[in-house]
């Protein structure tokens, strides 16, 4: 089987894998409803854990070699900076506008936290997608699919906690479910094509690029946007320490990966 070949296959692999953990924690909301905000709290943890382990270290190692160690941290962590601060600009300017065009702010407030937070995971997928397709050795894309299966269920697991807590629609939560479940190929097979005709320098430093903005993306979805109201939720029958313990878990769960991977 040839490389391209293999990375099709990968493709399909990845789909499937997305759209079966996906469900699988949406039946879990459904009959846990009481460990729905543990599950926030670990799905939190998640995102911390990415962009320290994964997503950070990625960026610095996929700037050129040419660049000075202080230079490749420096760019990672504007960019980062970036991707946090565009966020937090973002959701406040949202919810601001929706403020004023609505009197039913939590609902409208909610629905544009989901869309955002399906924006942030679909560039994630899609870079992830992306650095596995444009890699051109066997051991390589193995290692990348190895990372990238491991993060998926715990990637569909957050998606689905966010999507539960802020939609409330079965139905289009599951619609959604089955759109992301092809980002992760979308970028696979695109990147796979570009590797194969064009074989450029530019696609390691335009993943790195990516890689620092998304960190810097996920962090605020940790703290700022999930955690923050996670931890101060007034009628929360779950204890604070509990909801500690839960993100630390998650954090804990993605520096397993990132050693193991």
């Amino acid at each position: 089987m040839s490389l391209f070949a293999f990375k099709g296959l990968i493709a399909v692999i990845i789909a499937l894998v997305t759209v079966i953990t996906g469900l699988a924690s949406l039946r879990f909301i459904h009959r846990y409803q009481h460990l729905l905000s543990l599950g926030d709290a670990f799905a939190d943890g998640i995102f911390l854990g990415a962009a320290a382990f994964h997503l950070f270290p990625d960026a610095i190692e996929s700037f050129p070699a040419g660049f000075s160690t202080l230079t490749s941290y420096l760019l990672a962590i504007l960019l980062v900076i970036s991707g946090f601060f565009l966020l937090f600009v973002l959701e406040r300017t949202i919810i601001h506008q929706e403020k004023e065009r609505h009197e039913l702010t939590n609902e409208h407030t909610c629905k544009a936290s989901a869309w955002m937070l399906i924006g942030i995971l679909s560039v994630h997928a899609f870079i992830a997608g992306a650095a596995l397709g444009i890699s051109d050795t066997l051991r390589t894309v193995s290692i990348l699919l190895i990372a990238i299966l491991a993060h998926k269920g715990f990637e569909s697991f957050a998606l689905m906690m966010g999507l539960h807590r802020n939609l409330k629609q079965d139905v289009q939560v599951k619609n959604i479910l089955w759109a992301f479940t092809f980002v992760t190929p979308l970028g696979i097979i695109l990147a796979a094509f570009i590797e194969s005709f064009l074989h450029t320098q530019a696609a390691d430093i335009i993943t790195g690029l990516f890689s620092a903005f998304a960190a810097g993306s996920f962090l605020y979805i940790g703290t700022l946007h999930g955690g923050h109201n996670h931890f101060h939720a007034p009628r929360d029958p779950t204890k604070r320490y509990e909801k500690i313990i839960a993100t630390l878990l998650g954090i804990a769960a993605m520096g397993i990966v990132a050693i193991w991977a």
